[in-house]
Protein backbone atom coordinates (compact mmCIF):
# COMPACT_ATOMS: atom_id res chain seq x y z
CA UNK A 1 0.00 0.00 0.00
CA UNK A 2 2.47 2.70 0.78
CA UNK A 3 4.77 1.82 -2.48
CA UNK A 4 1.25 2.73 -4.10
CA UNK A 5 0.83 5.82 -2.51
CA UNK A 6 4.65 6.80 -2.97
CA UNK A 7 4.36 6.35 -6.60
CA UNK A 8 1.41 8.59 -6.77
CA UNK A 9 3.09 11.34 -4.80
CA UNK A 10 6.25 11.40 -6.99
CA UNK A 11 3.32 11.69 -10.15
CA UNK A 12 2.12 14.41 -8.60
CA UNK A 13 5.06 15.92 -7.53
CA UNK A 14 6.41 15.91 -11.28
CA UNK A 15 3.00 16.98 -12.49
CA UNK A 16 3.00 20.21 -10.34
CA UNK A 17 7.67 20.73 -10.87
CA UNK A 18 6.11 20.42 -15.17
CA UNK A 19 3.07 23.42 -14.54
CA UNK A 20 5.92 25.54 -12.51
CA UNK A 21 8.39 24.93 -15.27
CA UNK A 22 5.72 25.85 -17.84
CA UNK A 23 4.74 29.03 -16.42
CA UNK A 24 8.77 29.92 -16.76
CA UNK A 25 8.23 30.10 -20.30
CA UNK A 26 8.59 33.09 -22.43
CA UNK A 27 5.49 33.98 -24.58
CA UNK A 28 5.02 34.67 -28.19
CA UNK A 29 6.28 38.55 -28.87
CA UNK A 30 4.34 39.41 -32.24
CA UNK A 31 6.89 42.36 -34.24
CA UNK A 32 5.79 45.34 -34.83
CA UNK A 33 4.88 45.37 -37.81
CA UNK A 34 2.26 42.17 -37.58
CA UNK A 35 -0.27 44.01 -38.73
CA UNK A 36 1.19 43.96 -42.46
CA UNK A 37 0.23 40.04 -41.67
CA UNK A 38 -3.15 39.98 -40.61
CA UNK A 39 -4.35 42.61 -43.38
CA UNK A 40 -3.17 39.99 -45.75
CA UNK A 41 -4.64 37.21 -44.16
CA UNK A 42 -7.56 39.37 -43.92
CA UNK A 43 -7.43 40.00 -47.51
CA UNK A 44 -7.56 36.34 -48.78
CA UNK A 45 -10.99 36.02 -46.33
CA UNK A 46 -12.13 38.98 -48.88
CA UNK A 47 -10.46 37.57 -51.76
CA UNK A 48 -12.21 34.20 -51.28
CA UNK A 49 -15.67 36.00 -50.38
CA UNK A 50 -15.61 38.00 -53.55
CA UNK A 51 -14.74 35.13 -55.79
CA UNK A 52 -17.82 33.35 -54.18
CA UNK A 53 -20.06 36.73 -54.91
CA UNK A 54 -19.01 36.17 -58.19
CA UNK A 55 -19.80 32.57 -58.60
CA UNK A 56 -23.10 33.03 -57.16
CA UNK A 57 -24.06 35.06 -60.25
CA UNK A 58 -23.03 32.64 -62.57
CA UNK A 59 -24.87 29.98 -60.88
CA UNK A 60 -27.95 32.13 -61.43
CA UNK A 61 -27.19 32.37 -64.82
CA UNK A 62 -26.29 29.01 -65.37
CA UNK A 63 -29.85 28.19 -62.98
CA UNK A 64 -27.49 25.55 -61.66
CA UNK A 65 -29.30 24.50 -58.29
CA UNK A 66 -28.10 23.55 -55.10
CA UNK A 67 -26.38 21.62 -53.61
CA UNK A 68 -25.28 20.79 -57.19
CA UNK A 69 -20.98 22.04 -57.41
CA UNK A 70 -21.52 21.60 -60.83
CA UNK A 71 -23.21 21.55 -63.64
CA UNK A 72 -23.65 18.28 -65.41
CA UNK A 73 -20.93 17.90 -68.13
CA UNK A 74 -22.82 16.84 -70.51
CA UNK A 75 -25.11 20.13 -70.24
CA UNK A 76 -21.96 22.60 -69.91
CA UNK A 77 -21.08 21.37 -73.39
CA UNK A 78 -24.30 22.19 -74.91
CA UNK A 79 -24.94 25.62 -72.48
CA UNK A 80 -22.15 28.77 -72.84
CA UNK A 81 -23.48 29.72 -69.23
CA UNK A 82 -23.30 26.34 -67.82
CA UNK A 83 -20.07 26.32 -69.00
CA UNK A 84 -18.78 29.06 -67.70
CA UNK A 85 -20.18 28.74 -64.10
CA UNK A 86 -17.82 25.13 -63.87
CA UNK A 87 -14.85 26.77 -64.77
CA UNK A 88 -15.61 29.77 -62.39
CA UNK A 89 -16.54 27.25 -59.92
CA UNK A 90 -13.06 25.18 -60.87
CA UNK A 91 -11.43 28.40 -60.44
CA UNK A 92 -12.30 29.00 -56.68
CA UNK A 93 -12.06 25.42 -55.96
CA UNK A 94 -8.16 25.93 -57.04
CA UNK A 95 -7.59 28.38 -54.66
CA UNK A 96 -9.30 26.61 -51.62
CA UNK A 97 -7.41 23.38 -52.22
CA UNK A 98 -4.34 26.48 -50.37
CA UNK A 99 -6.43 28.95 -48.68
CA UNK A 100 -5.74 26.93 -45.45
CA UNK A 101 -2.23 26.13 -45.84
CA UNK A 102 -0.95 29.79 -47.23
CA UNK A 103 -2.77 31.31 -44.33
CA UNK A 104 -1.40 29.42 -41.65
CA UNK A 105 2.04 29.79 -43.48
CA UNK A 106 1.59 33.37 -43.68
CA UNK A 107 0.88 33.62 -39.92
CA UNK A 108 4.29 31.62 -39.02
CA UNK A 109 6.51 33.34 -41.33
CA UNK A 110 5.04 36.55 -40.72
CA UNK A 111 6.72 36.11 -37.06
CA UNK A 112 10.00 36.37 -38.38
CA UNK A 113 9.30 38.09 -41.69
CA UNK A 114 6.25 40.74 -41.49
CA UNK A 115 6.62 42.35 -44.29
CA UNK A 116 7.35 39.18 -46.91
CA UNK A 117 4.98 37.22 -45.60
CA UNK A 118 2.03 39.83 -45.96
CA UNK A 119 3.86 41.07 -49.43
CA UNK A 120 3.34 37.18 -50.92
CA UNK A 121 -0.04 36.94 -49.34
CA UNK A 122 -0.78 40.12 -51.60
CA UNK A 123 0.75 38.06 -54.12
CA UNK A 124 -1.08 35.04 -53.51
CA UNK A 125 -4.66 37.20 -53.51
CA UNK A 126 -3.89 38.69 -57.08
CA UNK A 127 -2.42 35.29 -58.79
CA UNK A 128 -6.07 33.68 -56.76
CA UNK A 129 -8.00 36.88 -58.87
CA UNK A 130 -6.09 36.20 -62.06
CA UNK A 131 -6.69 32.29 -61.90
CA UNK A 132 -10.43 32.84 -61.49
CA UNK A 133 -10.42 35.08 -64.06
CA UNK A 134 -8.83 33.51 -66.23
CA UNK A 135 -10.56 30.18 -65.97
CA UNK A 136 -13.70 31.91 -66.71
CA UNK A 137 -12.46 33.10 -70.01
CA UNK A 138 -11.26 29.65 -71.60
Amino acid sequence: VSTQSTGKKRIENNIFKNIRTMQDLNPIVLPGNYGYVLAGVTATALTVTLLNFRISKFRKAANVEYPALYADDAEARKDKAKFTFNCAQRGVANLMETYLQTTLFTLIGGLTLPRVAAGLCGAYCVGAIAFAVGCKLR
